[in-house]
């Protein structure tokens, strides 16, 4: 039997899984790490641990392949886009992965939305103005840590660095470099003014290739301790975004797919870009003929990780010693729930929001009825009273909604 494996690193995690070449699944594997978040704003991981896991999950997925008989023809990937990562010149990480979460260049985001430089750059570039994009992630370090920004040599991406790793190459592909906010998708290069506005170079940046280009001669110690040949070919893949898209056939004319992983999106694929004049929407790039529009929300699966850790943790302590999944508990909770909820609306802005508003400080307002709240925690107490509706968000740069 032959088989191929597909990676797809995650925010919170990498998932790695084993298929033969039907489509059939045959393994998988799900390696968590976390999220750094030690200040304000802050929305960071290791890249290391984001490299054991990937090695983690290869090795446990490869257990249940028979390579004595069989040949792993590939393996490819699906990355979270808009991560940075600073490396000197030998390749070392002078950060951690500043994710699409990170929310600490919205100051400059900020800035360039309202004096219509922002907007000059989307129209370039079909990345909206908003502190998730590296191009303000890369202005914010600029301005704020000088001597860090000075002594980066190169400026990747989470994928970038695993290919780093394992191949000592430093590749970009289209679609996560169409994300970066340094991309023009007319052109489908670095593009120029935007590389001014960050104050890099192109020197400094991978080389831009296809989605489908094929990386071999794998570091012999990764090679040896995952159980695969050196020559085993990679394939650098796309982003997830796009390729949620791809993985449901969604790439005909009109035809939606909507997603949910830790954030969410609506997205729809197109032959040519496509650029909202107001800026709500993005436009990436997926392969040199085909462009990914759409809206994204900040608050996806990481809600109902919220919703585990602060509102059902006992629930989480029994689960794991009935060794089930809390979020199948927390699911059969909540299908008893009435629909409607009884009118609690819960407006998940735990992070700032992007699509259709793109404002980083949107933040939730709730009142609590403090007649009807008992005071404890977990699902026993959390009654549907509880809660007052929703009256809106408010936001540091945008009025009141």
């Amino acid at each position: 039997m032959d088989y191929m494996i597909g990676v797809d690193i995650g925010t919170t995690s990498t998932k790695t899984v084993l298929y033969d070449l039907q489509g059939q699944v045959v393994a998988y594997a799900n390696k968590e790490y976390p999220l750094y978040q030690d200040t304000p704003d802050m929305a960071e991981e290791d890249p290391n641990e984001i490299l054991d896991a990937f090695v983690s999950g290869m090795t446990e997925v490869l257990r249940k392949a028979d390579l004595t008989t069989g040949v792993l023809r590939g393996v490819s990937f699906s990355a979270a886009m808009h991560s940075l990562i600073a490396l000197d010149e030998n390749y070392q990480p002078l950060t951690r992965v500043i994710t699409w979460a990170d929310n600490r260049a919205e100051k400059y985001a900020a800035a360039y939305a309202e004096d219509g430089r922002g907007m000059e750059l989307y129209r370039r570039t079909g990345t909206p103005t908003h502190p998730m994009s590296p191009l303000y992630k890369l202005i914010w370090l600029r301005h704020e840590e000088p001597e860090l920004f000075a002594k980066a040599k190169y400026w990747v991406g989470i994928k970038e660095f695993l290919f780093n790793r394992l191949f000592g190459v430093l590749k970009e592909e289209y679609s996560i470099a169409s994300a970066t906010g340094l991309f023009n998708i007319f052109d489908l290069d670095w593009d120029e003014k935007a590389l001014q506005a960050a104050g890099i170079t192109r020197n400094q940046l991978p080389e831009l290739v296809d989605p489908e280009y094929q990386v071999t001669g794998l570091n012999p110690a990764y090679a040896e301790v995952m159980g695969i040949p050196v020559d085993t070919p990679f394939i650098m893949g796309a982003s997830d975004g796009t390729l949620s898209n791809l993985g449901v056939n969604a790439i005909e004319p009109g035809v939606v797919a909507v997603t949910i992983g830790t954030s969410g999106a609506v997205r729809v694929v197109v032959d040519h870009p496509v650029i909202d004049e107001k800026g709500r929407v993005f436009c990436y790039a997926l392969t040199k003929d085909k462009w990914v529009i759409g809206g994204p929300v900040n608050n996806g699966g990481i809600v109902f990780r919220w919703v585990r850790d602060q509102l059902f943790s006992p629930e989480k302590v029994t689960a794991d010693l009935m060794h089930a999944d809390a979020y199948d508990l927390i699911t059969k909770i909540a299908s008893e729930v009435p629909a409607g909820a009884d009118g609690l609306i819960f407006h998940p802005y735990l992070g700032g929001e992007r699509a259709p508003i793109w404002d980083a400080n949107a933040r939730l307002i709730l009142r609590l009825n403090p007649d009807s709240y008992p005071g404890a925690h977990g699902a026993g107490s959390l009654r549907r009273n509880c809660l007052q509706p929703l009256y809106g968000y408010v936001s540091a740069r945008r009025s009141s909604r």
